[in-house]
């Protein structure tokens, strides 16, 4: 027996043995009965104890069950936090299905029903509302550390928080009726989308033989850009919009009068001395010859 062993107080194992069942009775009953079903009573006899051990440790229904859920929280984190971390190219599917996971279980249906009650409980609503908050936060966390995601990049704290209201909203879904095909394809497209977005996309990124090919139009080289995504100015000849072009390198008739060929420009624009003889002012003919 070690001196730690001796000094355990047996009394105090057995309170919080005690304190432990009704909390886990507590999120049990909410679960299964709502709000209204789940009185200190009933989980006290759920959890086998009296009705009076049950309020020593917690003296108001509302302290009951907020530590319930906040406890059974702590748990389930601590049990995905403890989860071996999966190899990096099947990281994403596996974060995203245990977190669904958490959402499809008796803990969320617990805290639903509470929440939905302190929408409507005076006594309920800011204890509530903080244990939400604090719920929140530490789930956030805990989502980004599983997925080692940079949430310095734009957009993927967004993400990131994208896929935690989704799975609340699958878990909202499995409420009435556990459509487990349905779920199975949402978690596999959301994963395939979430790991395009945690994939770095800056240039950067990119090794210095990546195929020009395969970078966006915007990082080619101006040259080897699709011609329609060249800079007006960097455009071969040919490639830009005509009035862009230089005046030499456009057809002929959207040139400006005065850069064509002379044999191209209206008889109006010309020369007089390059105009056909009948379309030149009459001073500017050529005077009969002498006789």
């Amino acid at each position: 027996m070690t001196p730690r062993t001796a000094l355990r107080d047996p009394k105090q194992d057995r309170s919080r043995a005690t304190r432990r069942r009704l909390l886990e009775a507590a999120v049990a009953c909410l679960a299964e009965r709502g709000w209204a079903g789940s009185t200190v009573a009933v989980v006290a006899e759920r959890a086998g104890v009296s009705r009076g051990a049950a309020q020593h440790h917690f003296p108001t229904r509302e302290d009951l069950f907020t530590a319930a859920v906040e406890h059974v929280a702590e748990e389930r984190s601590a049990e995905l936090r403890a989860l071996p971390a999966p190899h990096r190219e099947g990281r994403v599917p596996a974060v995203v299905e245990a977190l669904v996971t958490l959402y499809t279980g008796p803990l969320f249906r617990a805290a639903l029903q509470l929440w939905v009650a302190a929408s409507y409980e005076e006594q309920l609503g800011a204890r509530v509302t903080a244990l939400e908050a604090k719920i929140g936060r530490e789930t956030h966390r805990m989502a980004v550390e599983l997925l080692g995601a940079d949430e310095s990049v734009p957009g993927v704290r967004e993400a990131v928080q994208g896929l935690l209201d989704m799975g609340r909203g699958l878990g909202l879904a499995n409420l009435l009726t556990d459509d487990g095909h349905r779920r199975e394809r949402v978690v596999a497209q959301w994963s395939r989308i979430l790991e395009g977005i945690l994939t770095p996309k800056d240039p950067d990124d990119y090794p210095d033989d990546h195929p020009v090919g395969d970078c966006p139009a915007d990082d080619h080289p101006v040259g080897d850009r699709p011609a329609d995504d060249h800079p007006v100015g960097d455009r071969p000849a040919d490639d830009r919009p005509v009035n862009d072009r230089p005046a030499d390198d456009r057809p002929a008739d959207d040139r400006p009068a005065d850069d064509r060929p002379a044999d191209d420009r209206p008889a109006d624009d010309r020369p007089a001395d390059d105009r056909p003889v009948n379309d030149r002012p009459a001073d500017d003919h050529p005077a009969p010859a002498a006789s």
